[in-house]
């Protein structure tokens, strides 16, 4: 995958990444079929080499490319943001992931593990990364803790089927606020971040980042959704800002429901500079709605799209 590979350098040089266990064997190599699982309350409840499954949501896309001019040739329709994603991780005394085995609510599936060879630690400070010994699947996850946040986490993931196409998608996991605690009375700031994959109208893959604030009315169920300061990487070498990515929408939610959703436009981005139109949906996280998370996906004209996660709290 031309992606992956061109950021299996930077990922060692920018973080001075070492790889959690290396050894003979290709990747691919997860943590699933195991008889038993922990689940999920919190980051900071998960116990080291014990396997835990987190529960979520996820959103995925087909996209081609030529392998001559490495640029997107065409950029699917999106599923819908599913919420029967799961992934079941492992995590050392530190609390890095050394295991990751994600299977999305379309059924896509992707493993990582340390000990299979693959490559799993910091990409950038709040950022994780896996890449799979292969080269063929990458994933991208907020470093919960280390962002002060225990009760989700979030990300994007792109896969190479060998032929010139894959899959890019998002995913936002953790525990849900029961619907009885969510407040119905006042209002709350969440803060947070996004990351995102955007194929501009050229065909060029960018990963991006932003930060998010979402400002919700409990009592109108009503949430101002914003993304700031959005900036964007081809080879994680060149990092540029594009406020043209920059999201904004108004989020709702139905009585004794815990997911919100609704339109999100960009500033620009698409064909000729246009905003790009999508969706985003989200759910409250942790046992008072202390946090928030979700993913949006964005379109514009020809290939430019725009699809990630976010997370954030109160």
């Amino acid at each position: 995958m031309r992606y992956v590979a061109t950021l299996k350098l930077p990922l060692a040089v920018l973080s001075g990444l070492t790889v959690a266990a290396c050894g003979g064997g290709g990747g691919g190599g997860g943590g699933g079929g195991w008889s038993t699982l922990d689940t999920f309350t919190k980051f900071s409840a998960i116990v080291p080499d014990r396997p835990t499954r987190i529960q979520g949501s996820s959103q995925e896309v087909p996209y081609t490319w030529d392998p001559v001019t490495e640029v997107v040739t065409s950029y699917g329709a999106p599923t819908s943001f599913g919420p029967t994603a799961t992934a079941d991780v492992t995590v050392d005394a530190t609390g890095e992931f050394t295991s990751l085995d994600f299977t999305s609510a379309a059924g896509s599936r992707m493993s990582f593990s340390a000990s299979a060879g693959d490559t799993l630690g910091m990409l950038m400070v709040g950022v994780g990364a896996a890449i799979n010994a292969a080269e063929d699947k990458l994933a991208l996850y907020a470093r919960s803790l280390e962002l002060g946040w225990d009760y989700q986490t979030f990300g994007i993931w792109m896969t190479d089927d060998g032929a010139g196409g894959g899959v890019a998608g998002t995913f936002s996991l953790g525990a849900l606020t029961p619907v009885s605690s969510i407040p119905t009375l006042g209002t709350a700031t969440y803060l947070g971040s996004t990351m995102g994959h955007y194929v501009d109208p050229a065909g060029t893959e960018n990963l991006a980042f932003a930060d998010m604030t979402a400002t919700v009315d409990f009592r109108a169920r009503s949430i101002g959704f914003n993304t700031t300061n959005t900036l964007q990487t081809a080879d994680l070498v060149t990092i540029s800002a594009n406020d043209n990515l920059n999201l904004s929408g108004t989020l709702t939610y139905a009585p004794g429901v815990n997911q919100f959703t609704g339109p999100v436009t960009t500033v620009g981005g698409g064909v000729g500079n246009a905003p790009m139109t999508g969706t985003a949906t989200g759910s409250f996280y942790g046992p008072a709605a202390e946090e928030i998370g979700g993913g949006f996906s964005a379109r514009g004209a020809g290939v430019s799209g725009y699809m990630g996660a976010f997370g954030g709290r109160k």
